[in-house]
């Protein structure tokens, strides 16, 4: 299994900001790890989903449409 990885990483994997995976995951979009601390810990899966989402994205679909589809 990969290891989880920290959102600074998903942020320079995915281009996203941190604030845009914050947003993401308060949609609903994606469901991170949570540490004992609180950080954020992001998967395989749910950096397949983030992908997913930026693709939804630029392809012009809103967020509610893509919280639908995922």
């Amino acid at each position: 299994m990969e290891q989880p990885i920290d959102i600074a990483e998903v942020c320079r994997m995915t281009g996203l900001t941190s604030r845009a995976l914050r947003f993401y995951e308060a949609r609903g979009l994606v469901k991170p790890l949570r540490t004992g601390s609180g950080r954020r810990l992001y998967g395989p899966g749910e950096i397949a989903r983030l992908n997913a989402v930026v693709a939804l994205k630029r392809a012009g679909s809103p967020l509610a449409r893509i919280a639908t589809l995922l």
